[in-house]
């Protein structure tokens, strides 16, 4: 492609320590892409690899279709909003969103308006004289995106800039995030660990583990479609069932290593004798006290929580361990530990794994 990102066989060592393993990747241009995992999942080290704070071992790294892999940082055209914003304490909103501006010799009077200009849409232009100690944890992170946006950046890097906000701040500004990106239209990669931001966030995510590239989709697919048994357990909670395949009457089965089966159709590639992880998300499971559910699983309730728009249910059907979380406007109140209740779900609910 002619724009965007492009991240081609990237590799980073540290002695026999592999950090990135062989990642590649092509971001759209005003794509807005989460790189999502683990701690020590290799996400920081490709954020820094493109900011040009790292070296990579192997492979190529784009912008515009043009190699940054010599260029040094300051070349790179790239906005960079860190964990802990690393505003100037001495200057003033406006000294710190000006900064880059200055650095790169702009006039004088091009630097107020372009100030002028990104805190009107950071929402902070009455707060312009303010030092960063005299700002709410937003306001600094608004000033940090504003002065990483001044100079009209191709990319923009943001390295878990919410983490460091308490939760309902965090909240309001995941979504005042995105709302910027539609405004503005930059190419922004976004790394956290936390799902729920990537999910919120991303029009794709790129799932890491182990410095390699799990899976690269949209939120819809790597949360409804996971491809590994990983990214399932990692992006909420999922019930897994190692099964094996057999032969039914009416299409494969997977049956449990007590005798119990799920009908799973003909997925391609899948035959009997083969071994399958089945996958069911907790939100998927809908439990009732009359009749066996829809593969005649039944189990007895060890835990209920009480969670505000929810309940968690723990759920011994040996030898597994089932969570189930059931919305409070459609769960049975009168479920509690010690019930027999039968578990249900729908043949399209199921997630079928590698084993």
């Amino acid at each position: 492609m002619s724009d965007g990102v492009e991240i081609l066989g990237l590799s980073k060592r540290y002695g026999d320590f592999v950090a990135l393993d062989d990642v590649n990747m092509s971001i759209r241009n005003g794509e807005f892409v989460t790189l999502l995992g683990p701690s020590g999942s290799g996400k920081t080290t490709l954020l820094q690899m493109l900011a040009g704070l790292g070296t990579p071992s192997g492979g190529d790294m784009r912008i515009g279709g043009k190699s940054v892999v010599a260029l040094p940082i300051e070349k790179r055209e790239i906005g960079l909003v860190f964990q802990s914003y690393a505003l100037f304490p001495h200057m003033t909103v406006a000294g710190n969103v000006g900064y880059p501006l200055k650095m790169r010799g702009v006039a004088r009077d091009e630097i107020a308006h372009r100030v002028n200009e990104v805190l009107e849409l950071v929402e902070l232009s009455k707060f312009a004289k303010r030092r960063p100690s005299e700002l709410s944890g937003g306001q600094q992170q608004r000033t940090a995106i504003a002065r990483a946006l001044v100079f009209e950046p191709s990319v923009m890097l943001l390295d878990e800039p919410l983490s460091a906000l308490d939760r309902r701040l965090r909240e309001h500004m995941k979504f005042e995030l995105r709302r910027l990106h539609d405004m503005i239209g930059t190419t922004t990669i976004f790394v956290t660990h936390d799902q729920d931001e990537a999910l919120a966030l991303s029009d794709r995510i790129a799932v890491l583990d182990g410095g390699k590239l799990q899976q690269f989709g949209t939120a819809n697919e790597i949360y409804r479609q996971p491809k590994t048994r990983f990214i399932a357990e990692f992006m909420g909670e999922t019930n897994i069932i190692d099964t094996t395949v057999r032969a039914g009457e009416a299409g494969l089965v997977a049956e449990d290593g007590q005798g119990r089966r799920i009908a799973i159709g003909q997925p391609d590639g899948i035959g009997a004798g083969m071994k399958l992880a089945l996958g069911i998300r907790a939100e998927q499971i809908s439990l009732s006290r009359d009749g066996p559910g829809a593969a005649d699983w039944t189990g007895r309730i060890r835990n209920r929580f009480f969670l505000g728009n929810s309940y968690r249910y723990i759920i011994d059907c040996a030898p597994h361990s089932f969570v189930a979380q059931v919305s409070a406007p459609h769960a049975d109140e009168s479920l509690a530990p010690g019930d027999t209740v039968a578990l249900n779900w729908t043949p399209d609910s199921l997630q079928l794994l590698p084993a």
